[in-house]
């Protein structure tokens, strides 16, 4: 791509388990009118906004229908995508790319708090054959934990150890659910689905997020972070036609994200990416690239520098949080700075779907 799309502003509401204090409109507004503030545009500036939400999460059929105001499309160019607001993000620009637009505003969220999770999931299975089943996301989740152990060695220690790593991190992000504050080693909770334990997996969390995309031309006086590549891949539906040790979705889109922007796995400062497990943190770091040894030995302290979903997963928004996240890492917000960072998105059963954005300047 060469730097033709930058990420010009961004903004997160405040993340919490449950935000009675705020609507899903309320929190739209707050995270679309901060990105705006900090690219120092009005919503007239905008020529398309992308939503990326879900009708399940939202218990309200064409959600998006009562988004419009908040999210600033009143009378514009409006999309909506039923996916990780990470896919809408790819839309836009995309729909940048085409030259009908120079302008966009991506905006995603997810209210944790006002559905079941488990019902969310299992509507995506398809309803004839796997869906009576009643197997839940964690179970798939649990299924690929085991089968990647098996194959590689990965031990729960070394799953304790990444998690308290996260929430580590988490401690410094300033908008996560779950730090390890009050958390002591050894104390991931119940077994939830062997061999996941309630612990391991990712918080409910209330919250949305905006980003504002402008094409190089319009951004090149500002302060910008460049989406220098991109990549989406897709596996298989079913996840038992699969190999359940491996997410060869996060490979492929990875893979595809780097030879765009021309840059090369070490030439990747840092990667946030949606981990809904400490296993599968490893298991993306090894399809990235990233070997299992040397991510054991210390190379997993560039991954997930803001203590990832683990520390918050606003789903479906969780994906565009990253996204968020490494802008704040290259533009100097956080503790620790970087010029490149890959992150990594998904959407479907057990990683079906992974999307990857290499932000930074290009090769």
């Amino acid at each position: 791509m060469k730097n033709r799309i930058a990420v010009t502003g961004w903004h997160e509401s405040r993340f919490s388990e449950e935000n009675a204090a705020q609507s899903t409109p309320e929190m739209i507004f707050e995270a679309s009118h901060g990105a705006l503030r900090r690219a120092g545009l009005t919503r007239e500036d905008i020529d398309t906004v992308v939503v990326g939400s879900c009708d399940t999460a939202d218990g309200i059929s064409i959600s998006n229908v009562y988004s419009v105001g908040a999210s600033g499309a009143f009378l514009k160019d409006e999309s909506k995508i039923e996916a990780d607001g990470s896919f809408a993000l790819y839309y836009a620009v995309l729909r940048l790319l085409s030259g009908s637009f120079n302008t966009a505003l991506v905006v995603s969220w997810g209210k944790g708090s006002n559905f079941s999770r488990f019902h969310y999931w299992t509507m995506q299975w398809e309803p004839f054959y796997t869906r009576p089943l009643g197997l839940s996301h964690e179970e798939i989740l649990a299924l690929q934990a085991r089968a990647f152990c098996r194959r590689t060695g990965f031990e729960d220690k070394h799953a304790e150890e990444v998690l308290m790593k996260n929430l580590g991190n988490a401690e410094a992000n300033g908008n996560a659910v779950r730090t390890l504050r009050g958390i002591q080693c050894g104390a991931r909770g119940e077994m939830a689905a062997e061999p996941l334990r309630d612990g391991d997996l990712t918080p409910r969390t209330d919250g949305a997020c905006a980003v504002v995309l402008e094409n190089a031309d319009r951004a090149s006086r500002k302060k910008r972070i460049p989406i220098s590549g991109f990549g989406l891949s897709t596996s298989t539906y079913f996840p038992f036609w699969r190999d359940l040790s491996r997410i060869a979705s996060a490979g492929e889109a990875s893979s595809i994200a780097l030879k765009s922007a021309g840059w090369a796995i070490d030439d990747v400062d840092f990667f946030e990416v949606v981990e809904r497990t400490p296993y599968h943190e490893a298991m993306l770091a090894e399809a990235m690239g990233v070997g299992l040894k040397d991510y054991l030995g210390g190379e997993m302290k560039r991954i997930n520098l803001s203590g990832g979903a683990l520390g918050a997963d606003p789903e479906p928004a969780t994906g565009l949080v990253r996204v968020v996240q490494a802008a704040k890492i290259i533009a100097g917000d956080c503790e620790k700075t970087a010029n490149r960072v890959l992150t990594l998105g998904t959407s479907g059963l057990g990683y079906q779907t992974c999307i990857a954005f290499a932000l930074g300047e290009a090769q």
